[in-house]
């Protein structure tokens, strides 16, 4: 026997047999039951989400045109590629908050 009370085995110091990782009263976790509250999805918050979605692509895509036009026309490719990364990167940050697109525009 070790020093963790077991045969070196691996084996419970019960008989050999290996002792449940549950207790025995709670072996039917199955049987448990959640309580998920679910939101019911309004007509408003789908056509909330679809504008988000439509105004995160739009603005993505202008950044990203407006940065590989000015870097195709100022470095060739590299620069269109290279700015146009940093237009889609831009896009991302000012997609994700509308009031801070409108501030810089102000």
């Amino acid at each position: 026997m070790n020093a963790t009370g077991n045969g070196g085995d691996g084996s419970a110091s019960t008989g050999g047999k290996e002792k449940p990782f549950l207790h025995p009263e709670d072996r039917n976790v199955s049987e448990v039951e959640f309580a998920v509250k679910e939101e019911k999805r309004t007509a408003l918050h789908r056509a909330g989400r679809r504008i988000q979605i439509v105004w995160a692509t739009s603005i993505m895509s202008i950044a990203t045109v407006a940065g590989v036009y000015i870097g195709w026309h100022d470095h060739g490719i590299g620069g269109a590629i290279g700015l146009g990364i940093a237009g889609l990167i831009i896009g991302g940050m000012l997609s994700a908050s509308p009031s801070l697109f409108f501030s810089i525009l102000s």
